[in-house]
């Protein structure tokens, strides 16, 4: 190896510590033969003072972008035998760089050359091209048509694409090199241990930032990461948000917004089956199908269960409070009009469940035929209108059709007592009202009803409407033990006092109600009226013994 060989060498070692100065690379071919040498530097370049707007055509239209960084340019060089003395050769190779900047460039490497003729020069022309590289720049830039992307084939869409990345880089590396405040803690700290928000440019610590998106994960769900300013609706970039959750959790994060993304589209529907869980298209011609590619699995987009055609979905009483649930809420109404087939086919949808979730809190079904009952005043002993069956209102048993009013009597059963358990003060006053005639009153008593008018065992004479509604066995004990009550419950050793064929005098207290609570739901019937006409005979017989 002659001098000037390891002369070539030497500098080109030299130069490689220094590019640490400027950023950039040094690649060049080694050899034992005296071949001569040739390599490529890249040289990285520095912020601009301002940005400035890249244009490219992409299809029929021009795109803009602004940028605060540019690519590096590569300096190609070979080296003569007997460089330095003879000046190397060089050329610009940049993708951004129009026909007159690399003329430009040229003319600065010509003018830095000669003037360093017989000396080593490499690392002069490589500072001042990264110094003029970027002077008087436009700004407005066209970069689809340079000498690069022409040789190269490089449309305008990609190479837009590739300076604005290249500039992100540029930025992030310049960023995470100098230190900051933290607009939380205020505490300085690099770059490197710092989040960045674009485009408003706020700078927080990482430990901010990771106490801020933890929380919002923990107290709000799953969610679009924004800035932590006030008023501020910049969204965290990808790697922010990985560097503050952690890997696994930012996957599962991912994970979700993929599934919310496809989740929001009309045509997309998951496939219910457990073990597939698949992303389906749905039907396009009947868009309550959807079929599974994976399993094969056709469902209701709606009710998600086997595929119906016509039929109406089968929903579970549950299911429906949570579908009108998350209707009422408003949050997903979307998603919701989606499933139903279109918002008109969803309220049509809702105003069915209202409907039944009315009948869920204000009727029960009849034992014996399930016909929807509805109760809105008098006691608890009912009738169903459609197949007459006598039932109690509080735990649904079906009554004795001979002695319905045994069964509040009992002394063990859980509905002792508590025939008139539910009426209040207005609906006892109704009753007895609509009831004064199976009472007798005393010789100037007024006809209209009143608490005060009724006889009562205490000392003051008067009646307490309470005891009527607690111990209605007492009620009966209190009417036979007046002067004036024809009852024939002493001379009986088989007498009821709820058996309706003995208590010729005393309406039934059946209170039932003809209230119509829906399509298909029974109407609940009055049986005063039959009562009456039962008990018609005996009453007239009672009255002609009072006569006499």
């Amino acid at each position: 190896m002659g001098a000037r060989r390891r002369e070539q060498l030497e500098e080109l070692d030299n130069f490689r510590s220094m590019l640490e100065c400027f950023d950039g690379s040094l690649e060049y071919n080694h050899s034992d033969n005296d071949s001569p040498i040739h390599g490529k530097i890249r040289i990285d370049l520095p912020l601009l003072e301002r940005p400035i707007v890249i244009f490219a055509e992409v299809g029929v239209e021009v795109q803009y972008r602004e940028v605060k960084a540019l690519e590096y340019c590569n300096m190609i060089f070979s080296l003569p035998d007997d460089y330095p003395a003879v000046s190397p050769s060089i050329s610009i190779e940049c993708s951004w760089m129009s026909s007159e900047r690399c003329a430009m460039m040229n003319k600065v490497i010509e003018e830095t050359a000669s003037s360093m003729k017989d000396q080593e020069m490499l690392y002069s022309i490589a500072f001042a091209i990264r110094e003029k590289a970027c002077e008087n720049l436009e700004k407005l830039n066209r970069v689809d048509n340079t000498p690069y992307c022409i040789a190269m084939g490089i449309d305008g869409a990609t190479i837009l694409h590739r300076l604005v990345e290249a500039a992100s880089t540029i930025e992030q590396t310049v960023f995470e090199r100098e230190c900051h405040d933290c607009e939380v803690c205020f505490e300085n700290e690099p770059g490197s241990r710092c989040a960045r928000f674009l485009p408003c440019r706020h700078v927080y610590c990482d430990k901010c930032v990771q106490q801020y998106f933890v929380g919002l994960l923990k107290s709000e769900g799953i969610r679009t990461f924004e800035c932590l300013a006030d008023s501020c609706s910049s969204i965290a970039a990808q790697e922010v948000v990985k560097k503050a959750i952690g890997e696994e959790e930012y996957e599962r994060y991912e994970a979700i917004l993929l599934e919310r993304a496809l989740g929001a589209m009309d045509d997309m529907a998951i496939c219910p089956r457990i073990a597939c869980g698949k992303y389906v298209i749905v039907n396009p011609v009947n868009r309550q199908l959807g079929q599974c590619d994976a399993c094969s699995y056709a469902f209701c987009v709606i009710c998600r269960k086997t595929y119906h055609g016509v039929e109406g979905c089968r929903w579970q009483i549950d299911e429906k409070l949570k579908l009108l649930e998350e209707y009422e809420k408003g949050d997903n109404r979307h998603d919701l009009e989606k499933r139903a087939g279109g918002k008109d086919a969803l309220e049509k949808m809702i105003s069915n469940l209202r409907n039944d979730k009315w009948l869920l809190e204000n009727s029960k079904k009849c034992p014996k035929c399930k016909t929807d009952i509805e109760k809105n005043n008098g006691c608890n002993k009912m009738k169903c209108s459609k197949c007459a069956t006598a039932f109690c209102w509080l735990c649904l048993k079906r009554l004795d059709h001979g002695d319905p009013y045994k069964h509040f009597t009992e002394n063990n059963g859980v509905c002792a007592n508590r025939l008139f358990e539910g009426m209040n003060e207005d609906d006892m006053d109704e009753y007895w009202i609509e009831h004064d005639d199976d009472l007798d009153y005393e010789d100037g008593d007024s006809d209209d009803f009143d608490e005060d008018d009724y006889f009562d065992d205490n000392d003051d004479g008067e009646f307490n409407i309470e005891h009527l509604i607690d111990d209605p066995e007492r009620l009966l004990e209190i009417m036979g033990e007046n002067e004036e009550w024809e009852g024939d419950e002493e001379n009986d050793p088989d007498y009821n006092p709820f058996d309706l064929e003995d208590a010729a005098d005393i309406d039934p207290v059946d209170c039932d109600t003809d209230e119509e609570v829906g399509d298909g739901v029974g109407f609940v019937e009055d049986e005063r009226d039959d009562d009456e006409a039962e008990f018609g005979g005996d009453n007239e017989e009672t009255e002609r013994k009072q006569d006499e």
